[in-house]
């Protein structure tokens, strides 16, 4: 069977790359955090988005919806995330 070579450069590359963006901003929340004398947990902390694109961008979309930094970064590279992934697969698709 012949691996489809669409899917390998359209798929799987960008989506592990996508992933590991992901992942490093997750480790810069929590080192940011730790610089500034706080405590963060990004896989545990609650935020809140309106799903709606501000047009002065992510960060002031998740700062004017939550409070603390650990709650505007985790929103930042989650909702950078979800929108490259939805964006690697619904209109790139």
């Amino acid at each position: 069977m012949k691996f489809n070579s669409r899917l390998d450069t359209a798929g799987i590359l960008p989506l592990n790359s996508k992933t590991t963006l992901y992942k490093q901003c997750m480790r810069c929340v929590r080192h940011d955090a730790r610089t500034n004398g706080e405590v963060c947990d990004p896989a545990n902390q609650p935020f809140l988005t309106q799903n709606q694109r501000h047009k002065d961008g992510i960060h002031q979309e998740c700062s004017s919806n939550n409070v603390g930094n650990c709650a505007i970064n985790t929103c930042c590279c989650e909702v950078e995330y979800v929108r490259t992934i939805l964006d690697l697969f619904v209109i790139k698709g």
